[in-house]
This record gives structure tokens, C-alpha cells and sequence, in this order.
């Protein structure tokens, strides 16, 4: 199961137990977070897409830690006046767990390795009869 969510202005393609970084959330560690913007949800054999959200589906995730990202530098120039400005810029981020992917159907749906093992059990082939 995979969803679509929008934080800080950006969407993240998430899974149940994915470990993803995005723009800065208020919360100290071990802290619960729900995101009801959800753009998208589904599996392999049924998707949903929103209009803008889909309608009662929302994403819990558990705040891991607030870090900041590799400082990116940038250069201030004016042609012809001698003026130069190196600057540097660090982005807070916070890093979370995605915990659970609730959707209108059900309250609870099946992690990584439960979704696999499903897909392996098919049901057997059913012969062919021949009429005579």
C-alpha cells in the first residue's frame, strides 16, 4: 500500500515503514503526526485518487528527529562595482516514521511483508473442459 502526501508545499510517495525527511514540523521526538492531505492511495489492485484529497484517508507517522540539511552555498555579485557576497543557507528538516495508512474502507491495512505473501498465494488454475 502506497499514498501520496503534500507537506510543506512538496508530495512524498510513502509507504507503511518508510523513514522520509520534509520541511520542518512543529514536535519534539516521539511525537504522533497526522497528515490528512492525501492525494493518492492504493495497491497493485485498487488506487484512488483525490480531487483534490481523498475523502477519509489521512496518514499517522511518529517524529523521529528535527536535523538540518548540508549547508548549500550562494554568491551576491553586482557587475561593475566591486561587490561580492558569499553567503551559506542550512534547511531545517524533521525526519518521521510513517506508522499507518488509514483509508475510508478500513482502519487498519497490511504492512510490506503481509501485502508480499498475499500476492504469492493465487488461487490454483482452473482445466479447460473439452466438450465432445
Amino acid at each position: 500500500m502506497l499514498a501520496v502526501i503534500k507537506t510543506g508545499g512538496k508530495q512524498y510517495v510513502v509507504e507503511q515503514g518508510d523513514v522520509i525527511e520534509v520541511e520542518k514540523l512543529e514536535g519534539k521526538a516521539g511525537d504522533k503526526l497526522v497528515f490528512d492531505e492525501v492525494l493518492l492511495v492504493g495497491d497493485d489492485s485498487d488506487v484512488s485518487v483525490g480531487a483534490p484529497n481523498v475523502a477519509g484517508a489521512k496518514i499517522e507517522a511518529e517524529l523521529i528527529d528535527q536535523t538540518r540539511a548540508k549547508k548549500v552555498w550562494g554568491i551576491k555579485h553586482k557587475a561593475k562595482k566591486r561587490y561580492k557576497m558569499k553567503f551559506g543557507h542550512k534547511q531545517h528538516l524533521t525526519q518521521i516514521e510513517i506508522t499507518k495508512i488509514v483509508t475510508k474502507g478500513s482502519a487498519k491495512k497490511a504492512t510490506k511483508t503481509e501485502a508480499k505473501t498475499e500476492t504469492k498465494e493465487k488461487a490454483p488454475k482452473k482445466e479447460k473442459e473439452t466438450a465432445k
